[in-house]
C-alpha cells in the first residue's frame, strides 16, 4: 500500500516523536486534545509499517470504530490491507495480562 498521509504541523511533530520513541520502546501514548488528529498519526504509522503487529488502544469502542471505519474510508484505506492491526479498549486491559499481550505485538499505541 502506498499512501501518503499529510498531517498538520503539530501532528507531523508528534508522528516524528512516535517513530523516534518506537525505535527503543514497544509502547507509546499520544496525548493530544480531542479532535486534534491523533487517529491520522496512527494511520500514517500503520501505512508506513504494514508488517508490524500493532495493538491500538482507545478508551471507547466508538473511537476505535471511528478509526477503523470513518478515517480509513476517508483516506481510501482498506482494513484488509492492515491484517496485523488489532484494537482494544482500555477497560479490557484490566482483565488481561499486559505482559502476555505485549508478547503478541511489536507496538502498542
Amino acid at each position: 500500500m502506498n499512501k501518503d498521509i499529510k498531517l498538520f504541523v503539530h501532528n507531523e511533530k508528534a508522528y516524528n516523536n512516535l517513530v523516534s520513541v518506537l525505535k527503543t520502546n514497544q509502547m507509546v501514548a499520544i496525548n493530544h486534545a480531542t479532535g486534534t488528529g491523533k487517529s491520522f498519526i496512527l494511520l500514517k504509522y500503520l501505512i508506513n509499517n504494514p508488517d508490524k503487529k500493532i495493538l491500538f488502544m482507545a478508551p471507547t469502542y466508538p473511537i476505535i470504530d471511528q478509526l477503523l471505519e470513518e478515517h480509513m474510508n476517508d483516506l481510501g484505506i482498506n482494513r484488509k490491507d492492515l491484517p496485523n492491526l488489532n484494537s482494544m479498549i482500555y477497560l479490557n486491559i484490566l482483565k488481561s495480562n499486559i505482559e502476555n499481550i505485549a508478547r503478541h505485538y511489536d507496538v502498542i499505541i
